[in-house]
């Protein structure tokens, strides 16, 4: 016993400095774990959105390939001037919307004309598996030349913007498909529907310029609806990116000018841009001010024959 208790020798203990900077490390090492998570979250909501706006797309699709009916979409341009289809390129308009001068020859098309139209699809803009997405539509329709006159043509261009619900808990049926206060033509426009903004003006340096107006954010995605500079422009689809100032914003890397078609008039402010943006938390309060997230998740175009 006494040879045994002789060999034992006392471990010697960390000091101060060691577990000082023990403790340095695992802080740093917990800072960064905790670091990742917002930015994970950030980054499954954001796939979540990819998969339901995809879903929430296709099914909107095939809806309007099944149910468009021809007399409810008029056409969105002037009449054209002769059997070679030299017509002007319409308009990108949502239903209920009424424009009277763009393009300037345009006979005047009044939400009575899209009425049924808008009837028909506002009982299902939201979907009906995730109240949190839903589908905001908009088309163009040019006219051709039928061999004795011309006529709408027999094709149409649908402009879906797949939105998700960022200040409520979901959309709900009245409440975000009906305009306020009583569902006339001259209300305030219901959530479900893209809002028109005019006197915009697009920049060489993939910036654009907005009237005052709150609905714009990073992510907001534009539909340029007339550019009476450019009739050709009309249908280009861009992406908003990062804030230049209170009125201005560039444009997202890849849905900028260089990825469009055909660029819009540069420089002047005279371009009318569809939009959904950010949402109010109560539709029904008309002094709402637009706050949260941008609703846009994608637009997705497609052209369909209507019945």
């Amino acid at each position: 016993m006494d040879a045994r208790r002789n060999n034992f020798r006392p471990r010697r203990g960390f000091s101060f400095v060691e577990v000082l900077f023990a403790v340095m490390i695992l802080g740093v090492g917990f800072i960064m774990i905790a670091a990742m998570f917002p930015v994970a979250i950030q980054q499954t909501q954001l796939t979540v959105d990819e998969t339901s706006a995809a879903r929430v797309g296709q099914n909107a699709l095939n809806y309007l390939k099944a149910t468009a009916l021809s007399a409810d979409y008029p056409a969105t341009t002037d009449k054209l001037t002769d059997a070679t289809n030299t017509g002007q390129r319409g308009i990108v308009m949502g239903l209920r919307e009424k424009r009277t001068a763009a393009p300037p020859t345009m006979t005047t098309i009044t939400p009575t004309m899209t009425a049924n139209a808008y009837a028909k699809t506002r009982g299902n803009l939201i979907d009906s598996a995730d109240g949190r997405y839903a589908w905001v539509l908009a088309y163009q329709r040019n006219k051709a030349w039928n061999g004795v006159a011309d006529a709408p043509s027999t094709t149409m261009k649908v402009f879906l913007f797949t939105v998700g619900c960022r200040n409520r808990s979901q959309y709900k049926t009245p409440d975000d498909v009906l305009r306020y206060p009583t569902d006339a033509d001259n209300d305030l426009q219901a959530t479900l529907e893209p809002l028109a903004l005019s006197n915009v003006k697009f920049n060489s340096d993939n910036t654009v310029v907005f009237p005052a107006t709150q609905l714009i954010g990073p992510g907001s995605y534009i539909v340029v609806s007339d550019d009476p500079g450019t009739l050709a422009a009309n249908g280009q689809v861009f992406r908003i990116g990062n804030s230049v100032s209170a009125d201005t914003w560039q444009l997202e890397p890849g849905k900028d000018l260089s990825a469009a078609g055909v660029q819009p008039t540069l420089g002047t402010a005279t371009i009318t841009v569809l939009t959904v943006g950010r949402g109010v938390p109560d539709p029904f309060a008309p002094s709402a001010t637009p706050e949260g997230a941008v609703q846009d998740i994608s637009v997705i175009t497609e052209t369909i024959t209507p019945k």
